[in-house]
């Protein structure tokens, strides 16, 4: 029997914004606020164009996903709520295809008011009928899925709504086909199962394509990170190691995005009490909503060469899209850390794990709220059940947050309601090494890339691969280009992971989990070792700190396009103009209302110039949805986010 496959949507409700990912298991795990974690279900119907939910209670409002992505049932959604609600939450979603209605279902959800609450909801969506041939397929790892191919009941044996299968009339051009001559055009796409208009839209890698209907002479530019053979095969114009890499790969010196100077990290202070102790290293940053934290490292002091751990924390305010250079604010004394290592839990607290404390190594674990509150403590949870140092963390995507490194055994610490809990999840993969970095990726997976090798005391190159859901490690990924340690690394929003200093200078290179390639991008000002990476709220990458050639730094670097509205509130309606900078050179950029992958819309363009800029793109605030605005260049694809508040 055929096979038909389908990619999985998202969806995010009009009441907030997207809180995670249907592809994995918790889709509100990172959210600090108020969440519903909702299984839609159903016993009669297999698949959906669209799923509309309509909220009534205590939270009122009401969504469309997007049309035309056929996506697999069951399917696990976020419904992120923007302020704490008391009450019964009463949700109807209906699924439906091209505007039928082929099952409904309703759930109450009651919420408490707290904060900070994540609750499970699960609909099941039921007409009475059954989808004859179609079982049902979960939403697995975000790859295309797949289920048996009939035609389908609920349409009396046509594949689309009166045409195609049984049907006397042929499809037209975008619905739903099981095969070519289900379609006016006679070609059906295999992937999408939606008419195309021809060859370069079926589905199928052709004689004479590249990748799956693009490249070569006869249809469109292939995207970054599909096959090329030539550069006229990709709309970046660069073709590497088989794959179209993106604008930012492939011209290190001269693609963008660039890496810009952010805010100076303030003057640092001692169990001394020295403002003269400047810059720091081998120090944790945290990104807790709009909030970075800058947590424990060594500082230095210029002019006679001391040098010491520290206690200080700072904070930098994100809700702006540029923080001014004196935006670094104090916060609460996390105690001396060297060096320090902290992420931000499930449960939206921020754990310090272990480290030198006044220069003696430590097993103690703190945790903080993410609200930088001047003046309130740290407060102790479970202890390590190994002290170490010079390791990785890494915020897997079951919530739980896993420790590489310096030790052979893989601890892993789960937040509680009033204290952690520590299990081991194996051993790891030799050679023992320090300081690599550990980081999750867009396929789920953790990446423990690079470190010290603890016998040779030498840097390594490998990319290991560790599964969560089956506890062990999976065959290397390619390794990096050079070999790192007391590097920092961070997956970014364009699915790439970047890795930064290390004793290779100002050399950055990006990995692609689902094409399992490096490629370099453009350098950063300073090179640096013991720096550390985070995403500010916006999605660009955030370097702070490191130690230098000639002692340390204090500068921030920042990668990433940026987009400004010319306004940041107003009622549905309201007509602005939206200006871009350090985008790809002479690239022409879509602007979204709210994320594309769930449901967003597009509502504006522009093409960048050739110094990656662009002005005045106007844009209107359309009738549903909350935002944010995002801006993705067809060259780097580096998506870019903007705030707009939606007033009565």
């Amino acid at each position: 029997m055929r096979r038909r496959a389908f990619a999985p949507a998202l969806l995010c409700l009009a009441l907030g914004a997207c809180g995670g990912s249907s592809d994995l298991p918790d889709p509100c795990k990172g959210n600090a606020g108020v969440c519903i974690s909702l299984t839609v279900k159903s016993t009669s119907i297999s698949r959906v164009d669209t799923l509309r939910i309509a909220a009534s209670g205590a939270v009122t409002g009401s969504h469309d996903s997007a049309k035309g992505a056929l996506s697999p049932l069951p399917i696990k959604l976020p419904i992120t709520l923007g302020a704490p609600v008391t009450g019964i939450v009463h949700l109807h979603v209906d699924g439906t295809v091209n505007g039928t209605t082929l099952g409904s279902g309703d759930v109450d959800v009651t919420l408490t008011g707290a904060a900070a609450e994540h609750v499970a909801a699960e609909v099941t969506l039921n007409n009475g009928s059954d989808d004859a041939g179609m079982p049902d397929a979960s939403v697995g790892d975000g790859s295309m899925m797949s289920v048996d191919a009939a035609p389908d009941a609920n349409l009396g044996g046509c594949s689309d709504v009166g045409c195609g299968g049984t049907c006397a009339a042929r499809c037209a051009l975008g619905k739903m086909c099981n095969v070519n001559g289900d379609c006016a055009s006679s070609i059906c796409n295999v992937r999408t199962h939606l008419c195309g208009a021809n060859a370069c839209d079926n589905g199928v890698k052709d004689t004479g394509e590249t990748d799956i209907d693009c490249g070569g002479t006869m249809c469109n530019r292939c995207d970054g990170n599909l096959h090329c053979s030539a550069t006229t095969d990709c709309v970046s114009n660069i073709c590497s190691d088989t794959f179209c890499q993106l604008a930012s790969g492939g011209d290190a010196m001269n693609g963008r995005p660039l890496w810009t100077t952010g805010p100076f990290i303030p003057q640092h202070l001692t169990t001394i009490q020295d403002p003269s102790y400047v810059g720091r290293y081998d120090h944790a940053a945290v990104q807790a909503g709009d909030t970075l934290w800058i947590l424990g490292g060594w500082a230095f002091k210029s002019g006679n060469g001391q040098a010491g751990p520290t206690g200080v924390a700072w904070t930098l305010d994100f809700s702006t899209p540029m923080p001014p250079q004196t935006a670094f604010t104090r916060a609460d004394d996390s105690g001396q850390r060297d060096p320090a290592r902290a992420a931000l839990g499930a449960d939206g607290n921020i754990y310090l794990f272990g480290g030198f404390a006044t220069l003696n190594p430590t097993p103690k674990t703190f945790r903080h709220s993410p609200t930088p509150t001047f003046g309130s403590v740290w407060t102790p949870d479970a202890d390590m059940p190994v002290q170490r140092q010079r390791y990785a963390v890494a915020n897997g995507a079951d919530g739980k947050i896993y420790l590489f490194g310096e030790v052979s055994q893989i601890d892993v610490f789960t937040p509680g309601a009033t204290i952690g809990t520590w299990t081991q999840a194996g051993q790891l993969k030799a050679p023992l090494r320090d300081s690599p970095t550990a980081v999750t990726g867009s396929d789920g997976k953790i990446y423990i890339m690079g470190g010290d090798d603890s016998a040779l005391f030498t840097p390594l190159a490998t990319n290991q691969v560790f599964d969560i859901n089956t506890q062990s490690f999976l065959a290397d990924a390619r390794p990096m280009p050079s070999a790192r340690d007391r590097h920092c690394a961070v997956a970014a929003p364009d699915g790439r992971i970047y890795v930064a200093g290390g004793p290779n200078g100002t050399l950055v290179e990006a990995f692609t989990p689902s094409t399992n390639t490096w490629t370099t991008v453009h350098p950063l000002t300073i090179g640096r070792k013991g720096c550390a990476a985070s995403i500010a709220p916006d999605g660009r990458v955030v370097i702070t700190g490191g130690e230098t050639a000639t002692g340390q730094t204090d500068q921030t670097e920042i990668y990433g396009p940026d987009i400004a509205p010319s306004v940041t509130s107003g009622p549905r309606g309201t007509t602005l103009t939206i200006a871009g900078s350090n985008f790809a050179s002479n690239a022409a950029v879509k602007i979204f209302w709210g994320p594309p992958a769930a449901g967003g819309v597009q509502v504006g363009a522009a093409t960048s110039n050739g110094s990656g800029f662009f002005n005045a793109a106007s844009v209107t605030i359309p009738a549903t949805g909350n935002g944010p605005f995002i801006a993705i260049d067809a060259k780097a694809k580096y998506p870019v986010r903007a705030r707009f508040t939606v007033t009565p």
